[in-house]
């Protein structure tokens, strides 16, 4: 995963984020649709699931009377470390948030190459 990678699927996520708040007709079809939603913003036919027969679901989280906390899956790391990361690790980050945010960029870059390949 390359740092440009990781950046552009959270700009990605951030437009998406962002036309959700300024339009609720926006937001109600990417909560139930967001497969197509988000097809009709990057320009294409995402089909209904990701790669790895992943399920994409979308929440809404703009309640704010509720305070939403998202578990994750516990992150299952095989993936060799880029130099970036290495550099990091080296100088003293690690630990499950650490690790948790390595993963966290990972499933960043599969939704981008999703919506974008």
């Amino acid at each position: 995963m390359t740092t440009l990678e990781q950046q552009k699927g959270e700009d990605l996520i951030k437009t998406l984020i962002e036309k959700a708040w300024a339009n609720p007709e926006f937001k109600k079809q990417l909560v139930n649709n967001p497969a197509e939603t988000i097809g009709s913003i990057v320009g294409k036919d995402l089909g209904a699931t990701m790669p790895n027969g992943k399920k994409l679901v979308v929440v809404d989280q703009t309640d704010d009377s509720t305070f939403y906390l998202n578990i994750p899956s516990q992150p299952q790391i095989d993936v060799e470390l880029k130099e970036e990361e290495l550099e990091q690790v080296s100088g003293g980050a690690g630990g499950p948030l650490y690790d948790a945010g390595v993963w966290v960029g990972h499933q960043i870059k599969d939704f981008y190459n999703w919506a974008t390949s």
